[in-house]
């Protein structure tokens, strides 16, 4: 068997002294979300989501503080950057209204 077919709780992850701090974090986090089981892989899969995201924020943000001629990069410049993510990589919410439109008309 491989061990891609075993399930994985978050109190197992965060107990196990082999697991990085980053990893029990993830856990943790999962654990608050009400989540009981999940496969070994989805902690890496989240950990990679994890840094390539910070890793790009940081590299806009460094790009916008070149921009500005700062040699140090600023909170502003990061903000920026999650901003500019969030506005053009996340997918939004549609808005209430909407929502609340589609909710009526499916009644």
């Amino acid at each position: 068997f491989c061990s891609f077919f075993f399930m994985s709780t978050p109190k197992e992850t965060i107990k196990s002294a082999e697991v990085p701090k980053d990893a029990k974090v993830i856990a943790l986090i999962l654990e608050s979300m009400g989540v009981q089981e999940y496969e070994p892989r989805v902690i890496h899969q989240y950990l990679e989501f994890m840094y390539r995201y910070v890793s790009d924020v940081l590299q806009d943000a460094k790009l916008y503080s070149e921009h500005a001629n700062r040699d140090k990069i600023e909170l502003s410049d990061v903000t920026l950057a999650v901003q500019s993510r969030v506005n053009h990589s996340l997918t939004q919410p549609p808005p209430r209204e909407i929502l609340l439109e589609l909710a009526e008309k499916k009644k």
